[in-house]
Order: structure tokens, then sequence, then C-alpha cells
């Protein structure tokens, strides 16, 4: 079996309880699309008032959860609850790479991290106030963190991560690994761009674990080394490809000079200063359109005597995308 594909139990724990954090206001659901619902019923009891309300505003941290994550994926989260508060304010002056002066004291520590949450894209308000307290009192927010952690862990092995849930996490894992197998490097490619952060390392390195109990259409990395993804973030790829195709499909027939290419090339097959005379233009300007074309997979390639290539309209494609169109717009 392909072990590029995983389940690793404990970062879906985390990331799914994070999805709920952050998708609740209130009693309030924001997406019902998500199994990390599981959790509403565990923290709806009045016991676990203080826990939820802390334990949101740390995991609305996006830094936070990415640190959390790497520890896990790293170590597991039985060696984070047991993380002593010393080795822990370490571990986050050592997290992101300032230099030496730029750590020296908390203060400079808080500055250094402050102006880093504040030229991250994906920074929140709470990435100031989780961090804030994590440098200035380490050993009280590491308590309360460990301990909703143990609470949390404890409801997620007992109660939510059961026999049945096992036996369809395995099946979607079996799943996935065929369309990987099936779709090569396109595969891991789409998850990459589909992937809101970047991931330096080579793709023969990348660890890829499936979610299940997180959100279904999550992709995200932490530590540019693996990529978390929920069992339908593929799905929804290859469908908002579809859409930016259709997009793409659409510009290219409303452009005069690539429309007359595209119905040339579909009475017959030409070569390059053929469709340059026929259309008007220079060799070069046809073959940028043509290669706009082609990116939709609408051409036919052949070569032809002294070596001409010709160009024809691959016509089962070019039905499809009319077909879509007429989907669209022809309701009735």
């Amino acid at each position: 079996m392909n072990s590029r594909i995983s389940y690793n139990y404990e970062l879906d724990y985390l990331l799914s309880l994070g999805s709920y954090l952050r998708n609740i206001k209130g009693s309030k659901e924001k997406s019902s699309d998500n199994n990390a619902m599981i959790w509403k019923e565990y923290f709806n009891s009045q016991n676990n008032t203080f826990l939820f309300n802390d334990l949101s505003v740390m995991m609305k941290s996006h830094l936070f959860q990415s640190y959390t994550a790497e520890y896990i994926e790293e170590n597991g989260v039985k060696a984070l609850i047991k993380l002593k508060p010393d080795d822990f304010y370490k571990d986050i002056a050592s997290y992101i790479p300032f230099k030496k002066e730029e750590c020296s004291t908390p203060e400079k520590l808080y500055k250094s991290y402050e102006h880093y949450i504040k030229e991250s894209y994906r920074n929140s308000p709470e990435d100031f106030i989780v961090f804030k307290e994590i440098i200035f009192n380490h050993s009280d927010f590491l308590l309360r963190f460990q301990n909703a952690l143990t609470v949390t862990l404890a409801i997620f092995e007992n109660d939510i991560y059961n026999a049945q849930s096992k036996l369809t996490i395995n099946k979607l894992i079996e799943e996935q690994i065929k369309l990987y197998e099936s779709q090569g490097n396109d595969y891991l490619d789409n998850l990459i761009i589909f992937n809101q952060n970047s991931t330096n390392s080579p793709k023969d390195k990348i660890k890829l674990y499936l979610l299940y109990f997180a959100n279904k259409s999550y992709c995200l990395s932490f530590d540019k080394s693996h990529l978390s993804f929920g069992y339908s973030a593929y799905e929804k790829l290859i469908k908002k490809n579809i859409n930016a195709d259709m997009q793409a499909f659409i510009k290219i027939i409303s452009d005069a000079k690539r429309y007359m290419i595209l119905k040339l090339l579909s009475e017959r097959p030409y070569y390059g200063a053929e469709i340059a005379e026929k259309v008007g233009l220079t060799t070069a300007t046809v073959s940028h359109h043509l290669d706009r074309i082609a990116k939709l997979k609408l051409l036919s390639v052949k070569n032809g005597i002294n070596n001409r290539v010709y160009f024809s309209v691959n016509q089962e494609i070019l039905e499809s995308y009319l077909d879509s169109i007429k989907n669209d717009l022809l309701k009735y």
C-alpha cells in the first residue's frame, strides 16, 4: 500500500478542535458541512464553559495552531501535555528564526513576534493576545493549555475516534491512494496549489495526512514538509479547476482573434504560418494564442511534411465545454 497518504489521529484531533472553535459564534454554527461539529455536544456543557472560552482564543490564533500542529506531528500530543514551562518558552523563542538579539528578553521577543504577525497575511487578533500571554506568562498559559488538551484528548480518544470512524477513515485512505496512483504527480501538484501556505520541501519528501474530523475541504501545511487535507478537498479542488477552466474558455471565445483561430482549426489542420496568414497576425502572436488555447486541451497536434507542426481542434474537448455552457444556460 502507498505510504505517502496516512492518518495521524492526533493531528486530526487538534485540527478538528480548531476548526470547530473557529466556526462557532456563540451557539450558532457558521458551517454545517464539517465533521468537526461533533465537538458541539461536549462544549455545550456548563462544566466546560471556561475551558471552551479559553481554548477558543488559543485555537483562533493561526500562528499558535501552526506551532502546536508542528509539535504534535513531530513529538505527539502527549509529549506536549508533559512539556515543561521553560522548555515551552525556549521552543516559542526559537519557533520563528529571529536574530539572537531580537529574542534576548521577553520584551524584545514579543516585539519581534508583533512585527512578524503584522506582516503575516493570515494574522488574527488572537495571534497578538495569545503570544503576548505566552511570552509574559508562559507557565500559567501552558498549564491551562495542557489541561484543555488533557480533557479534549480524552473525549476524542474515548468517544469520537471510535471503531466505526476508524473503518470509515481506512476506506477513505484507500480511495485517496487509488486517486494518487491514477493521477500521479498531478494529485500532489493540485494539493500544493490548493494549499494556502507555501511548501518548499521536495515533492518526494512531503508527507500527506488525511483529515476526517477536521473541515472536509481543509488543505494546509504547517512545517512545510507535510500537507494535511480533508477527505473532500481533492474533489472540491477538481470542481474549482473545472470552473476556472470554463472561465478561461469563455475568455478565449470572447477574443475575436482566438475565436477566428478556433473556427479555422475546426475546418482542417493548419500549421503556424498558414494560421498567421489567414488571421492576419505574426507567427509569434499566433504562437502566443495557440499556447493559451492549448492549456485548455483544445488542440490536437500532429507532425506533417517538412517538419511542420499541424494544429486542429480537439472536437471532443470543445464539445464538452459547449455542453457545459448549454447545461448552465438552457435549463428549460
